[in-house]
């Protein structure tokens, strides 16, 4: 390590290693830096993020405590803990931890979006609407907030709700693929299939990241008599995509195994 760098170039270094997943690099980064710089609040966050997203638990937890004892204010230190107890099944310590970050960091958009993912990803999708409803009072105009609380509506039944968010984020951003494919998903399942398909073929084939999207797009096709010529690029597509995300799922299930073996 440059014996030059200042705290702030090695929390930005160990930031970006964290960002792109490459949690070994961001370890080592934070832990260096704290050497140097033993009493940095960041760094401290950093290797807290870096340790919870390793799955070790005890010692995030242990470092974003001990952040809190210095700054009760502290939200990201807040977020840290409330993604915690939220793994640990803690759900009343996870929404008194949210509401301590969002507190601190006066309903930041950001986090309120990132608090609704949370338990969006759990299936509290009453919980997580509230979240994407306060992210919305604070940006109008946030396709992504848009976009997850369509989806919550989903989920509870509200097909009228949703789709008319999921209309609205489009309006905001036509490009945004994501919010695209979950309204043509919902199409599909309401058999609305015309709109369907009219929504998936929207969507740039590099930009199809879903399997099942894929698979009901080449399915509609087939229903109208489109012929195996023109879906050769979207089976293609399938297959690169099926070998891809296999392979991710093998990797991911060894790894949680490794986990689990302590």
């Amino acid at each position: 390590m440059d014996d030059f760098q200042s705290s702030r170039d090695i929390e930005e270094k160990g930031f970006r290693h964290w960002e792109r997943f490459e949690l070994e690099d961001a370890l080592k980064v934070f832990k260096q830096g704290l050497e140097r710089y033993p009493d940095d609040r960041k760094l401290k966050a950093g290797l807290a993020f870096t340790h919870l997203d390793l799955g070790d638990i005890p010692q995030a937890r242990r470092l974003f405590e001990g952040l809190l004892a210095l700054d009760e204010k502290d939200d990201e230190s807040w977020w840290g803990l409330g993604r915690i107890h939220l793994l640990l099944s803690n759900y009343g310590e996870a929404r008194f931890c949210f509401d301590r970050a969002l507190d601190a960091a006066r309903a930041d958009e950001r986090v309120l979006m990132d608090v609704g993912r949370e338990w969006y990803l759990l299936g509290f999708y009453e919980e997580s609407a509230l979240y994407y409803r306060r992210a919305l009072k604070s940006d109008a105009a946030s396709a992504e907030a848009l976009l997850g609380l369509g989806a919550c509506e989903y989920w509870m039944g509200d097909t009228l709700e949703a789709e008319a968010h999921l209309k609205q984020a489009l309006e905001l951003e036509p490009g945004y693929h994501d919010c695209r494919g979950f309204l043509a998903n919902v199409y599909f399942a309401l058999h609305r299939h015309d709109e369907a398909l009219e929504q998936f073929e929207k969507i740039p084939l590099a930009a199809h990241n879903d399997l099942v999207s894929l698979k009901r797009m080449i399915k509609l096709l087939r229903q109208r008599g489109v012929g195996e010529a023109r879906l050769a690029s979207l089976k293609a597509e399938l297959k690169r995509l099926n070998q891809e995300q296999g392979w991710d799922a093998m990797v991911s299930s060894i790894f949680r195994r490794q986990q689990g073996r302590g």
